[in-house]
């Protein structure tokens, strides 16, 4: 083979040998940029589960205060009143609002009996 040859075949093996590195080095620092915007997106995720759990964690600690606070309300107005005046205010609510006290009786009478039937 000449001398002439050999060089070519040089310069092409040096030739490919570079583009080949600068093929890695492009892949690698495109691979680099996707790990670091995937990291980053799933950072942000993160932070917005957290915040959607802190979020909902407080409206759950919102709401059993509110469930507690008519249940301590409730026990108040028990103790208080006693049986019979927590009987003579809901006559008095009977006396006010027949038609709905009618209705109230009448769909815990079929939610009873539908139990029952069953």
């Amino acid at each position: 083979m000449s001398h002439s040859k050999e060089a070519e075949l040089e310069t092409a093996a040096v030739n490919l040998a570079r583009k080949g590195e600068e093929l890695v080095t492009g892949a690698a620092a495109k691979a680099r940029a996707t790990v670091e915007e995937v990291s980053e997106r799933l950072g942000e995720a993160s932070s917005a589960v957290k915040d959607n759990l802190r979020k909902a964690g407080k409206e759950a600690a919102d709401a059993v205060s509110t469930v507690s606070n008519r249940v301590r309300s409730s026990a108040d107005y028990l103790q208080e009143q006693g049986i019979p005046g927590v009987m003579d205010d809901v006559e008095t609510l009977i006396k006010r609002y027949p038609l709905q006290a009618v209705l109230i009786g009448a769909g815990i009478g079929f939610l009873l009996a539908r139990r029952n039937s069953r």
